[in-house]
């Protein structure tokens, strides 16, 4: 008999092992995810897109302005920035300007301004019944079209319904020169209203943030499932009371015999 053969064998009792209790897998109720808007924030204009449309003429006979007046009317209060620019230029004109019979302060200011911000400026020639000239009338640059087949006629055009001719050869127009027509003046910022526009939907976005108040100090994000559900639907309540004018809330979550990694402040 070999060495192998001799020795004995022992037949080893079979056992069954015992498995770890699986982990409590979280229900559709713990794992809902709560989301908050802050809505959309409201610009000062509208149809950003025009942004040079050139001369066209009207079935009105009078031409348009290469860029809406009403943009850049509302365009000059967009910002701090570019409407406080426009205004010193003003003041210093206002300020150096010596009064004429014909022509007072105040309509100066007006001409200066309209001048700065929508690179045309108009006064009308007035005279009384005998012919004695009068001080000049200013014309708001906004509502006033100019047009015929020469350019020598000019409309007052407050709106869609009402149009006034005025009377030939008593119009004076005063435009900043543009290198792709000579009908209309065109404000020198143009390249820059871009960036103001910009400037304005920031300023925007902020305040709407700040007014809204859905945010808190910082937010705690829990992915520990041994938390008790009423101390994740507080949590969630009080995330949801976390609103108000320039609300920063702390919030503060006490877990014990919590993981490492259970709770996790993300700022």
């Amino acid at each position: 008999m070999t060495e192998t053969t001799a020795k004995p064998r022992y037949r080893v009792p079979a056992y069954t092992r015992t498995d770890a209790p699986a982990t409590p897998v979280a229900t559709a109720e713990s794992a809902r995810t709560e989301a908050f808007s802050f809505g959309d924030p409201e610009p000062v204009t509208s149809m950003r897109d025009v942004f040079y449309e050139g001369v066209w003429l009207s079935p009105d006979e009078w031409y348009e302005p290469p860029v809406p007046m009403s943009i850049l009317a509302k365009s000059y209060r967009a910002t701090a920035h570019h409407g406080s620019a426009l205004q010193v230029k003003r003041n210093i004109l206002l300020r150096t300007f010596k009064p004429h019979p014909l022509l007072g302060r105040r309509a100066f200011s007006s001409l200066a301004l309209d001048y700065l911000v929508f690179g045309n400026a108009y006064l009308e020639e007035v005279r009384g019944q005998l012919g004695k000239r009068l001080p000049f009338r200013h014309l708001g640059a906004k509502y006033m079209r100019r047009g015929g087949k020469r350019a020598d006629r000019y409309w007052w055009v407050p709106n869609y319904l009402e149009r006034t001719e005025l009377p030939k050869g008593r119009v004076v127009h005063l435009l900043e020169p543009d290198i792709d027509q000579s009908i209309y003046g065109v404000p020198d910022y143009l390249g820059s209203l871009q960036s103001a526009w910009l400037n304005e939907s920031a300023t925007l976005f902020r305040r709407r943030y700040y007014l809204n108040g859905s945010h808190a100090g910082f937010i705690m994000y829990v992915n520990d499932p041994a938390h008790d559900q009423k101390d994740i639907d507080a949590m969630r309540t009080a995330l949801k009371e976390s609103k108000g004018p320039g609300n920063f809330r702390n919030l503060f979550l006490y877990s014990p015999n919590g993981k490492k990694d259970g709770v996790q402040v993300s700022q």
